[in-house]
């Protein structure tokens, strides 16, 4: 299994989320019902994290992915882009999701509360979305740093074997005397 693998098994694995495990890492209300305004809202901003995780991982197939990741989503304003987007423009619906997820219990997080009450609900369901994307972004960033890629099925030892992903992931070298460069080293070795 590859990096873009493990990716999406994440990916999968997250877009399987419920809407009240988002509420639970979004650290907001849960919704009233899995259809739900509130409930759309999370899967939505979930959807959307899936989407670019999936995309800006897909050039990267080694470990750097999860830092990879991190710095599209940072660096690119892709966080703020998906949370600025998450509050629905209809009237109605914005202040759906502002009750269903209990929005009303946020504080701004920088300055005031806009005076426009309709502004003031879409700022709380930004601050709500925003840590739903961080939260999900540093799961799957989790996943990726914690993966290790497996040996390939054939009798060999640890490290020695070419074209087997687990081996020319890291340095299987010893101390021992007598000891022979892994794959992975004689594999940097080459490239300097």
């Amino acid at each position: 299994m590859s990096y873009i693998q493990a990716l999406t098994e994440a990916t999968e694995e997250r877009s399987g989320y419920s809407p009240y495990r988002l509420a639970d890492m979004a650290d907001c209300g849960s919704p009233d019902r899995l259809d739900s305004s509130g409930a759309l809202f999370l899967c939505s901003v979930r959807d959307a994290v899936m989407e670019h995780v999936t995309y800006a991982g897909s050039d990267w197939d080694d470990d750097s992915m999860p830092d990879m990741i991190e710095k599209s989503f940072m660096d690119n304003g892709i966080a703020h882009e998906i949370a600025d987007g998450a509050p629905d423009v209809y009237t109605f619906t914005r202040w759906a999701e502002f009750v269903d997820l209990a929005a009303y219990q946020e504080v701004p997080e920088f300055g005031e509360w806009p005076e426009d009450l309709t502004d003031a609900a879409g700022v709380a369901l930004y601050q709500i979305a925003e840590r739903l994307v961080s939260a999900l972004v540093a799961e799957v960033c989790e996943h990726l740093r914690n993966y290790e890629p497996p040996h390939v099925n054939y009798p060999h030892n640890p490290g020695y074997l070419h074209d087997c992903p687990a081996c020319e992931s890291r340095c299987y070298c010893t101390d021992d005397p007598g000891h022979v460069e892994c794959v992975y080293c004689a594999g940097q070795s080459e490239e300097a």
